[in-house]
């Protein structure tokens, strides 16, 4: 659950405005919700993107390897690692981790 909460009592900064601050809370583990199944576990032959030429050449040229699950660049070893193809949700969005 995310909550919006002022940032300190009085809320507002030394000019009058309002100071914002997110909070993200764990409201319940989902293991513990009664009748809930969870969704299958997608497999890589569950991919709903369809690829582009064009964009698999960029990616290949880059050296960007597609290996777990979550997208991130890693200055330790200078690599960018992308989500594995079969976890992109759909093209709606610009990239996968937003959707």
């Amino acid at each position: 659950m995310l909550g919006r909460k002022d940032a300190d009592e009085t809320g507002t900064d030394e000019d009058g405005r309002q100071i914002p601050c997110a909070r993200l809370s764990w409201v319940f583990n989902v293991g513990q919700a009664d009748g809930y199944q969870s969704e299958k576990a997608r497999t890589t032959y569950d991919n709903q993107v369809f690829p582009i030429a064009q964009a698999d050449a960029l990616i290949a040229a880059s050296l960007a390897t597609h290996q777990g699950e979550q997208a991130c660049y890693r200055p330790s070893t200078d690599e960018i690692v992308l989500l594995l193809q079969h976890l992109f949700t759909g093209t709606s969005t610009s990239s996968a981790t937003e959707a």
